[in-house]
C-alpha cells in the first residue's frame, strides 16, 4: 500500500492494463465492424466516386458522399488501425515476444482488411470481400489470444510470454 491508502502497482502493471484495454476495445470494434460489413455488403452499393485511387482519397470520398453504413465502416476501420498501433506500442514496451508477435499480427490483419476493403470498392470483387472478412477474423483471433495471454490484474507479467 502507498501512503495514500491505494494499493501499489507492480512494475509493468500499467502497461499490461493499457494493453488489455486496447485489446478489448479492438475486439469490440471488430465485432461491430463485422456487423457493419454484413450490412454494407448486403444493402449498400459503392458510391460512384469509389474508383478514386488510394486509401486516403477513398476514405475522404466515403466520408463526404458515401452511404452512412459504408462511412461508419470506414471510420471504424481507421479507429481500429489506431487502436492496433497503440496495442503494438504497448506490447513492445512490455518486451514480451509473444505479445509483440500477436499485436503485430493484429495490426497487420486490420491493415490488410483495410486494403482489401479499398480494393473491393473498386468493383464487386467477391475475392476482396472474402479476404477482408478473413483478415478481420485473423485480427479477432490475435486480440483474443493477447487477452488470454495477459496476466491477471495484480500479477507480475511472466517472462515466458
Amino acid at each position: 500500500m502507498t501512503a495514500q491508502g491505494r494499493p501499489s502497482r507492480l512494475p509493468g502493471e500499467g502497461a499490461v492494463l493499457g494493453l488489455r484495454a486496447n485489446c478489448l476495445a479492438a475486439l469490440v470494434m471488430l465485432v461491430v465492424e463485422s456487423c457493419l460489413g454484413i450490412v454494407v455488403s448486403s444493402t449498400v452499393r459503392a458510391p460512384s466516386g469509389a474508383s478514386v485511387r488510394g486509401l486516403p482519397a477513398q476514405l475522404l470520398a466515403l466520408f463526404t458522399r458515401g452511404p452512412l453504413p459504408l462511412s461508419l465502416h470506414a471510420a471504424l476501420g481507421a479507429l481500429l488501425l489506431a487502436s492496433g498501433a497503440a496495442a503494438l506500442v504497448r506490447a513492445l514496451a512490455l518486451r514480451r515476444p509473444r505479445l509483440v508477435a500477436l499485436a503485430s499480427v493484429g495490426v497487420l490483419a486490420v491493415g490488410a482488411a483495410a486494403a482489401f476493403g479499398a480494393r473491393s470498392l473498386g468493383g464487386s470483387s467477391t475475392a476482396a470481400s472474402v479476404a477482408m472478412a478473413s483478415s478481420g477474423g485473423l485480427a479477432i483471433l490475435a486480440y483474443a489470444l493477447l487477452l488470454f495471454l495477459l496476466p491477471a490484474a495484480g500479477k507480475q507479467p511472466s517472462p515466458s510470454i
